[in-house]
């Protein structure tokens, strides 16, 4: 993501926006239990971010079962107020302007590409760790 997309996010989060980031699609799957939960409790300061590039990247690049599957039209289903799914980053910059003027559970699934480094090593850090990296990296309160 380019700093001008993260500076909006920091922006939003300045609102009192609670964000959580599904780095990796399947595990929307393995915790798809999670968003029915979220969508009955109707937080209005929260929006779930799901970074989907259709593969298990972590373990050669193998195809998720899920290829071709739309994570925001389920979270639509089980109660998300607002649900947007996008692939280009100017699409991403319109979504990002509009919810900021908004205070509904939303849910935005963002079609990435399957790329990292040939060295990327696994995490040393818990998820904890990462988290609270992450959030003061970008300047959200913990």
């Amino acid at each position: 993501m380019s700093n001008k997309i993260l500076n909006k996010l920091n922006t939003i989060a300045a609102k009192g926006y609670k964000f959580f980031i599904a780095l990796v699609a399947i595990a929307f799957i393995f915790l798809s239990f999670i968003i029915a939960y979220i969508a009955k409790q109707k937080p209005q300061n929260l929006i779930h971010i799901c970074l989907n590039n259709d593969a298990h990247e972590s373990v050669g690049g193998m195809p998720t079962g899920c290829v071709g599957l739309s994570y925001a039209d389920i979270a639509g289903t089980v109660g998300y107020e607002r649900v947007y799914c996008v692939d280009k980053q100017q699409d991403l910059t319109k979504v990002l302007s509009d919810i900021k003027k908004k205070r509904n559970l939303t849910f935005i699934e963002i079609k990435v590409a399957m790329q990292s480094r040939a060295d990327l090593g696994r995490p040393k850090e818990t998820a904890e760790e990462n988290k609270n990296n992450f959030m003061k990296y970008h300047g959200v309160g913990l």
